[in-house]
């Protein structure tokens, strides 16, 4: 059912596409390094959140008035899926634990698919509440932060609802996911030029 909205979910990159993971042999080494690095993207994730937006380098305009960025979020399958989009076509995909696909601004489909978000978002500014506290929605929830010039504002529904398009937060999930897939794509086309 999520297949068809999901694929086979993130696959690795190479530096055209940079994924933040790391392995080894020795089982223990690998749940240290999976802590660790789990650690580093939930310590991201609140800073970015916690930025201002012009300490981003955001500057409001008649294109983005008052949205610079969107973080979706939602569980599937046990794994913890963050999308995040900025306005400037910048996006990374996380799946805690253990993937992070960053760097789609260089891709052009990635950034087109980033903008539309933020485009989508901003509407939905006024009716998000704004929030201080930032934790990951519940199993069957779904979340949307959106940063603003006036700080962070969320957005929270059912997965379900949402995904079978029978809420009005359908329409994000349904942006967040193209910027979901275009990663997806990017980083499928590299692994398969380097092969």
């Amino acid at each position: 059912f999520i297949r068809r909205f999901f694929g086979r979910g993130p696959v690795k990159g190479d530096s055209r596409l940079r994924e933040d993971s790391s392995t080894s042999d020795s089982p223990v080494e690998n749940a240290a390094q999976a802590a660790d690095h789990e650690r580093i993207l939930r310590a991201r994730r609140v800073q970015m959140l916690r930025t201002p937006a012009d300490e981003m380098g955001f500057q409001s305009s008649k294109e983005f008035p008052r949205v610079f960025g969107v973080l979706m979020e939602f569980e599937f399958e046990g794994v913890m899926h963050s999308i995040v989009a900025m306005w400037d076509g910048n996006a990374s995909v996380y799946c805690m634990p253990g993937i992070a696909l960053i760097g789609g601004v260089a891709h052009e489909s990635v950034r087109e698919a980033a903008i539309a978000l933020i485009k989508t978002a901003e509407p939905f500014e006024a009716s998000a509440l704004p929030t201080a506290k930032f934790p990951y929605p519940d199993p069957g929830r779904i979340s949307f932060h959106l940063m603003t010039t006036s700080g962070v504002r969320v957005l929270n529904a059912d997965f379900d609802e949402v995904i079978d398009g029978n809420h009005q937060l359908s329409v994000l999930f349904q942006f967040g996911n193209e910027v979901f897939t275009q990663m997806r794509l990017v980083a499928q086309k590299i692994v398969s030029e380097s092969n």
